[in-house]
């Protein structure tokens, strides 16, 4: 039998008192502890967010002083449309010219750009762009359909997360059933950058021409269209529902990647490619529909030296970068500048493409 504790009942009223000042003091030092962290995480976002602004501020007084948009408006050879096939991109020759690449301060400061997102998208910096012509929207559910019935291709393992009518299990969604109703004349999405290769390998077998995705800098350049706005019409987002299909009012229930349009374009997911104005290329829907894959590798933040050079793109990395922005984004991330790093073999309701075809040397 246990020997009874002789230990009278003010000792253990003392030892009890003892233990509650030791917790109170420990808690007191988590709490302390906890404060100082979150001070130190506030000014490590400050000092990120100054040394963004001052960033910014002078690149964009040396960079955009010095930019030249009237060659949008030449007329070369550059303008013309052209359509290798019936279920070929109609293309739309683009001018070779230089573009100041990246976020631009006004863009920053008005939308509140995170600093990490900002981070991605700088510096701004030049960019020689040669000539070539691009899709004048993005590739249709039509024409992948005839390289998926050549090819006895059946894609599924979509990423479906940015919110559907009727939630499609990951497993089961894919390009053909996608998670909402889509018609031939919509982007095809669920394609990861892997397929969106091969399709475009494919079209250069088919056609005799060389089509590829478009690198970053060739989707800027196409997207901005000479124009230094967040957006081509400016920097209005209440004007957007007249230009973009993004997460406007009409997707209120479905869960955008940030916040919503403040309009409302009546559209809840993905549209004709053909629908709505086009920017100064002429081109549709660079900005929402479906975000659109480029060929480069994503980095955090650009080469000092510019983009990625065509050899150096095509190496394996883990990361490529999407453009543009979809139906089911909001300002933040549908716009021009916006970069979005994804897996290569990712798929997702949100991502389609388009193709650049190089023009023959003169």
């Amino acid at each position: 039998m246990p020997e009874k504790d002789k230990r009278g009942p003010d000792y253990l009223r003392l030892r009890y008192q003892e233990r509650r000042q030791a917790m109170g003091a420990r808690a007191a030092l988590i709490a302390a502890i906890a404060v100082a962290v979150g001070i130190l995480l506030a000014w490590i976002q400050d000092s990120q967010r100054q040394s963004l602004e001052e960033m910014l501020e002078a690149r964009d007084s040396v960079t955009l002083a010095s930019s030249t948009p009237s060659i949008w408006s030449a007329r070369n050879r550059s303008n013309v449309v052209i359509q290798d096939c019936p279920n070929c991109p109609e293309l739309i020759g683009v001018p070779a010219g230089r573009l100041a690449m990246g976020l631009r301060y006004e863009t920053y400061s008005l939308l509140d750009i995170p600093a990490r997102q900002a981070a991605l998208e700088l510096p701004l910096h030049w960019a020689e762009i040669e000539a070539f012509s691009i899709g004048r929207s993005e590739v249709t559910k039509a024409a992948f359909a005839e390289y998926a019935d050549a090819k006895g291709l059946e894609v599924d393992d979509c990423d479906t997360s940015a919110g559907v009518q009727t939630k499609a299990s990951r497993g089961l969604a894919g390009w053909q059933q996608p998670g909402f109703q889509q018609f031939d004349n919509h982007p095809v999405v669920c394609v990861s950058w892997q397929e969106a290769n091969q399709y475009a390998a494919w079209l250069s077998e088919k056609t005799g021409q060389s089509y590829r995705l478009p690198r970053e800098a060739e989707w800027e350049w196409a997207a901005r269209a000479g124009t230094q706005g967040a957006w081509f019409w400016g920097n209005d987002a209440e004007r957007a529902c007249g230009y973009v299909n993004g997460a406007s009012q009409s997707g209120a229930q479905t869960p955008p990647q940030d916040a919503l349009f403040p309009c409302d374009d009546g559209i809840r997911f993905t549209t004709d490619t053909n629908s709505g104005q086009t920017n100064p290329a002429g081109l549709n829907h660079m900005i929402g529909n479906a975000a659109e894959w480029t060929l480069d590798c994503m980095t955090t933040g650009y080469n000092p030296e510019g983009t990625l050079s065509s050899s150096e793109a095509q190496q394996n990395c883990p990361e490529r970068v999407v453009r543009g922005g979809s139906w089911s984004d909001g300002p933040v991330t549908a716009r021009a500048s916006s970069r979005e790093p994804r897996a290569p073999d990712y798929r997702s309701n949100r991502i389609g493409f388009r193709l650049v075809r190089e023009l023959p040397p003169e």
